[in-house]
């Protein structure tokens, strides 16, 4: 076993725990010193430079994908015991940013503000989730803003904003033409009753 996490970390593996991995993608890369961005950012807005790239099983997944990023060819037995999910998280987050840390000596190529976005932990700033309108009028608008709320009560650190009057994916300010559809009471009934 040691072979294979030799070479893992010789192929700029950083290897979390037993059986877990990061290694900087290949977008995170080109968007730090290119600006370029991949798929992920185009269409859903997950920015390329913040992307994490992990796998909780880097030397026992047995699917080989086509597309894996990982090193199939050094497939062993599965781990004799396994990492609570808690730790997996925050062990790739705290190896993403060690990885990362190795970009400051390249400042001339790189994206500053965006290798400092990069560093940053997510659960210590708040959630934001843009929406253009929200509608709680209808049972489709209400079991919408009821996800919202639970998704942003239910990720690292447990806060954050939705706010409305932003088109999502560009944005861009539309602003809130009726204000008595969005009535702090009634919202605040919607989220208590449904979440």
């Amino acid at each position: 076993m040691e072979d294979v996490w030799s070479t893992l970390k010789r192929q700029k593996y950083k290897i979390v725990g037993a059986h877990s991995a990061v290694k900087i993608c290949h977008w995170t890369k080109k968007s730090l010193i290119e600006n370029r961005v991949c798929y992920k950012q185009k269409f859903y807005g997950i920015e390329s430079h913040r992307c994490l790239q992990m796998t909780p099983s880097v030397a026992w997944c047995t699917h080989k994908c086509l597309f894996c990023w990982r090193p199939v060819e050094y497939n062993e037995d599965t781990p004799y015991s396994y990492d609570v999910p808690e730790a997996i998280v925050e062990g790739c987050i705290n190896a993403q940013r060690e990885l990362l840390s190795g970009y400051h000596g390249f400042l001339e190529k790189v994206d500053i503000n965006k290798l400092k976005e990069a560093e940053t932990d997510p659960s210590k700033a708040p959630k934001l989730d843009f929406k253009l309108q929200i509608d709680i009028s209808s049972e489709s608008g209400k079991k919408e803003l009821a996800k919202d709320v639970c998704a942003i009560a239910n990720s690292r650190g447990g806060r954050g904003y939705l706010i409305i009057g932003i088109e999502d994916r560009t944005k861009r300010i539309i602003g809130i033409n009726k204000l008595k559809s969005l009535d702090e009471g009634k919202i605040q009934q919607v989220v208590s009753s449904r979440c």
